[in-house]
């Protein structure tokens, strides 16, 4: 649904949502796409992390001057009703478990092996081998 919508151009939460648990299925955005709502039609806010929101230790904060508020930016753009959420617990040691395991150098080695000569052997042996009834494999046992 996220790449048709992409595909399309279509900002998913104008979309009016059918589906299961209030998901977007693949026929709300065809019925969107064939029919938009009037651009005077004011789509309520729907809190995204439910009871989370609501709670005293999340703390409100501008986020305009951290984020790229530009026309052209979609991803990352903040708002100054945006909440920051402490990370606790086994949440903030993977965060930083996964965040350690992101500086670790990457190293990548190919060799390539001519195998025409193993190959060649292979067939010579493949004829003493089914004398003694026995198969022969590239693979070690």
């Amino acid at each position: 649904v996220r790449k048709l919508a992409n595909d399309k151009g279509v900002d998913l939460s104008l979309v009016p949502a059918t589906g299961k648990g209030g998901r977007i299925t693949k026929e709300d955005l065809l019925n969107y796409v064939a029919a938009p709502p009037p651009l005077s039609a004011e789509v309520p806010p729907t809190p995204l992390m439910g009871d989370i929101v609501s709670s005293p230790m999340v703390t409100t904060i501008p986020t305009a001057h951290i984020w790229n508020t530009s026309p052209t930016s979609q991803v990352g753009a903040g708002t100054a009703d945006d909440t920051i959420v402490p990370i606790k617990g086994i949440a903030k040691v993977m965060v930083k478990t996964m965040s350690a395991a992101q500086q670790v150098p990457r190293f990548t080695f190919h060799d390539e092996y001519s195998m025409d000569k193993l190959v060649q052997l292979k067939k010579i042996l493949k004829e003493v081998g089914q004398e003694q009834k026995t198969k022969l494999t590239f693979m070690p046992l």
